[in-house]
């Protein structure tokens, strides 16, 4: 027996949106508003006119429109997203956006432009290709920040990779036209955590010896985008080993050392990614420096036995340089699955990370890439996320559920240590952070709705 069957309408096959996280609202072709309930609690169009928030206009999507954006048979690691992050080109204003596509082989990064009529511009692209069967890093998460002109646009992309070996995460600036896009890691403050540094055997060599060198000090913290660190040692003619002040090296990462006999004068060992030794040539003999990359122990060897690394004349202290990345995901995460970011005063803060709700991350002043340890701040209640940073009259506001916060940033200026390296370097210390209750019980957690007056 055949069923009567009912014809579907035409409306229901054609008029699905196929747009992911667009913030700032779209009509479709019938003029009607995406948020047919119009509550206020989550509205986004909202505009300060006059002397009364009014309701704007939604966006269409014309040009390179978000819908032609979807490919056939693609997978869809981001959809397209526009981002509350505004660029101002040739004094428009545009928000940044994100697209991400491609199979499993593949993961193309698209970047856009989005104007307040909803016209869509290209801004660049990144490629991401599968290397191997278990090789294969897709975007999970990007991040926008308009900083200093550093090189090029101002544009940082805070971009989280996820594999089946782990995350990893990276920072790329937008050229000056944004049309392309390089890793930022030349702009990536690499912090000094330590200067003269003992080999295991400097009590024994003071003992016998006539000299005495300076205590070992601690002095940058660690950069919490990346665990890049270096960390400077002195010989003493009867060490081989050296312990670095963090353990936990990456496998995956590179290790240099160099040995500067003068200012000018050095031998380099480089130790290649999972690796852990490299062989050069120091006064005629064949040195191998071999790595414990849990323990962070350097030895230095000879073929047959240990080799003492000899007191260099020309450049008694801080003679033993070392370079490294230390295991950093657990810092890294918060600040690459941040969900905001502002500027004020020449700093960039964080918020709205998924593991630590409560706590915003700050940049050292005039450092956009450089995020000391220390330089973070946990907000009320730790069940409580913060929902969002807005600067009011040069003043950074936080906002909780129920909650309102002022923060305040104590500068620490930079200052230069005297100690005889192989060249001058300036120390950043980092600032401190504070928050001073505005009200405890009225706060906001829709953070798009949120509009400075």
């Amino acid at each position: 027996m055949r069923y009567p069957q009912l014809k579907p309408e035409k409306s229901s096959a054609e008029n699905a949106l196929t747009v992911s996280e667009f913030e700032y609202g779209i009509n479709d072709e019938a003029g009607k508003w995406a948020s047919d309930d119009c509550v206020l609690a989550e509205c986004v169009n909202m505009n300060y006119d006059g002397d009364v928030i009014k309701t704007r206009n939604g966006i269409s999507a014309v040009n390179e429109s978000i819908v032609g954006l979807v490919e056939d048979d693609a997978i869809i690691y981001l959809p397209f997203t526009v981002t509350p992050t505004v660029y101002y080109k040739n004094s428009k204003p545009y928000n940044l956006s994100y697209y991400c596509a491609g199979d499993e082989t593949r993961a193309t990064l698209r970047f856009f432009l989005v104007d307040s009529s909803g016209n869509v511009t290209s801004a660049g692209e990144l490629e991401f290709h599968r290397l191997d069967s278990t090789t294969f890093s897709s975007p999970a998460n990007v991040m926008f920040m308009v900083a200093d002109e550093r090189g090029g646009s101002g544009v940082l992309a805070f971009i989280k990779l996820s594999s089946l070996r782990g995350n990893s995460y990276y920072v790329y600036k937008a050229n000056t036209n944004m049309t392309s896009w390089q890793r930022a890691d030349s702009d990536l403050y690499v912090p000094t955590v330590l200067i003269n540094g003992r080999g295991e055997s400097y009590e024994q060599a003071h003992s016998l010896g006539d000299f005495s060198y300076p205590d070992p000090e601690e002095l940058e913290e660690v950069n919490l985008l990346t665990g890049d660190f270096k960390c400077f040692f002195t010989s003493d003619d009867m060490s081989s080993y050296f312990r670095l002040p963090i353990s936990n090296i990456l496998s995956y990462s590179p290790i240099c050392c160099r040995l500067y006999s003068s200012p000018d004068s050095y031998v380099q060992w480089n130790i290649p990614f999972i690796g852990n030794s490299d062989t050069q040539t120091v006064n005629g003999q064949q040195i191998t420096l071999f790595i414990d990359r849990t323990l962070g122990l350097l030895r230095f060897c000879t073929p047959n036995s240990d080799y003492h690394v000899p007191i260099m004349p020309n450049c008694k202290l801080n003679n033993i340089m070392v370079t490294a990345i230390a295991d950093n995901d657990e810092n890294a995460e918060p600040i690459f699955s941040s969900s905001g970011a502002v500027m004020v005063d020449n700093r960039i803060y964080f918020y709205g990370n998924k593991d630590k709700k409560n706590c915003i991350y700050c940049a050292k002043m005039n450092n956009p890439l450089y995020f000391p340890y220390s330089a973070k701040l946990y907000i009320g209640d730790g069940t409580s996320p913060v929902t969002a940073l807005k600067v009011q009259n040069g003043k950074l506001i936080a906002f909780k559920t129920g909650e309102t916060y002022k923060i305040t940033t104590s500068f620490k200026d930079q200052s230069i240590k005297k100690a005889i390296l192989p060249e001058n370097t300036l120390y950043i210390r980092p600032d401190t952070l504070s928050a001073q209750t505005i009200d405890n019980n009225i706060g906001c957690p829709y953070p798009n709705t949120i509009r400075l007056c």
